[in-house]
């Protein structure tokens, strides 16, 4: 639907219909839009005004689970599947936020993985058909992505030092 508002008050309730509209759908995806492609997802969440859904929100993540999140986006022990009630938490906080003062915009690629992946829930081989990338390619691109939102939005994190490799001659001392 098309809508140009003639009046300001016209304009802040078309504002506030595509406010609700793309918190229904961001809301929604894993249930009647789970399978609605990535790309006309991420079109129909971007918004045309400025305006984040909730600028001020904050990712509501437990002390464990931004462990678990570090464990997993460098390369701990920790599967996606383990970790995957906080990664959801970080991408609802994307995307919430997306379109108002952050400075944070991910390539059109990326966001489109972490729509398939983790806000749609699709399994690991569906997701990568749909994106058209191996699932190999697609699990290790998932991984990073989600290193640069706990970068961005859960500021200081503590990377245990087992987590951070190094190379053989840096571990001999040379």
């Amino acid at each position: 639907m098309l809508v140009k508002p003639i009046s300001e008050k016209a304009k802040d309730a078309a504002i506030y219909a595509n406010k609700e509209f793309r918190l229904r759908l961001l809301n929604s995806l894993q249930g009647p839009f789970h399978d609605m492609e990535p790309d006309v997802v991420r079109m129909l969440l971007t918004d045309w005004g400025g305006q984040a859904l909730d600028p001020e929100y904050s990712p509501r993540l437990t002390e464990a689970q931004v462990r678990r999140l570090v464990a997993y986006s460098w390369g701990g022990p920790m599967t996606y599947e383990n970790t995957a009630d906080a990664i959801t938490e970080l991408v609802k906080t994307y995307y919430l936020r997306r379109g108002g003062i952050d400075n944070i915009a991910l390539p059109q690629f990326y966001e489109e993985a972490l729509i398939c992946k983790v806000l749609q829930a699709r399994p690991w081989r569906e997701a990568a058909k749909v994106l058209n990338i191996r699932k190999s390619t697609l699990m290790l691109m998932l991984r990073e992505v989600i290193k640069v939102l706990i970068q961005y939005y859960v500021k200081y994190v503590e990377i245990p030092e087992f987590m951070i490799s190094v190379t053989k001659s840096l571990k001999r001392g040379k």
